[in-house]
């Protein structure tokens, strides 16, 4: 049960940085460091680490998915917690991904819309690229599904559509009318917040890492 995407299929726009990204390793160098730097065979598990010059604490992992891991952090100079997702390290094997990586969600950083989960930060740590994202305490719709007694997914009850359904599909709208495409619409990926408003998540990141994927 998933809200379908809205409007005309468009294609994605061509941002410039916010802030240049410079490389320090050929894509050579970066797999012997990938290889050979304890922080580096380190980084699966960032729980503990601080990031960003001791503004992120990072608390402990959420999740773990075929291209990235999400963790739970704090931010130490709002006082707030914060979500960090950074792609796995195989997927540095090209060199021109964190620089991409960096560039097109800097970019969505300018998306700005009272249903899109915020991009609020990036940054690299030991070479590895990651994204910053507001922290809802609400959950996913796949959360409020119920089960069948053989554990079985049900559908969402009709009478609750509408406290989720017209504002994704508004979200939705926007980001069309920007240039963006989703690509990643699933219950996973609508969120809540503690009062029970949605979110549209992941679609930059979804967008960004989707292209890495090996060719079938």
């Amino acid at each position: 049960c998933h809200a379908p995407e809205r409007g005309r299929r468009l294609g994605c726009r061509s941002f410039s940085p916010l802030a240049g990204v410079h490389e320090r390793h050929s894509g050579s160098a970066l797999l012997f460091f990938m290889d050979h730097h304890p922080a580096a065979s380190a980084a699966s598990d960032w729980t503990g680490q601080v990031l960003s010059k001791g503004r992120y604490l990072v608390e402990r992992k959420l999740a773990e998915g075929g291209m990235a891991v999400i963790y739970l952090a704090q931010d130490r100079t709002a006082g707030t917690k914060v979500v960090i997702k950074a792609p796995h390290i195989e997927l540095l094997k090209d060199k021109e991904f964190a620089a991409r990586f960096t560039r097109e969600i800097r970019s969505l950083v300018q998306l700005s819309h009272p249903h899109i989960l915020k991009v609020l930060d990036v940054g690299q740590q030991i070479e590895i690229p990651f994204v910053v994202l507001q922290y809802l305490a609400g959950g996913s719709l796949r959360a409020r599904q119920q089960h069948t007694t053989d554990g079985s997914l049900l559908p969402m009850p009709p009478q609750t559509l509408h406290s989720w359904l017209a504002k994704t599909a508004e979200a939705l709208d926007f980001i069309h009318k920007r240039g963006y495409l989703h690509r990643d619409i699933k219950p996973d990926n609508l969120l809540f917040d503690e009062k029970g408003k949605v979110y549209l998540g992941d679609f930059g990141v979804a967008k960004v890492i989707g292209d890495q994927r090996p060719a079938a």
